[in-house]
């Protein structure tokens, strides 16, 4: 991880505070709900010292057999 980069884990834990701010204001923020599972996935998968441009290497690991909809998603 470069030192100036930002973490996929401190997106992560970022984007979590801001979904709860919009959760407490009784709103909804669907991109980054959708933003945050693709980042927790990558955490859970061992990228979250990797840089955000780096969650590129996650999604090449899923597998394209599945739905449209990613429903079926999954780490290969």
């Amino acid at each position: 991880m470069s030192d100036l980069g930002f973490s996929i884990g401190n997106a992560s834990k970022d984007l979590g505070y801001f979904l709860r701010m919009v959760e407490d204001l009784g709103t909804r923020a669907e991109i980054a709900e959708g933003t945050s599972h693709n980042l927790e996935a990558a955490v859970a998968a061992g990228m979250g010292d990797g840089n955000v441009p780096e969650i590129f290497d996650y999604f090449m690991t899923l597998d394209r057999s599945a739905d449209p909809a990613g429903r079926s998603r999954r780490a290969v």
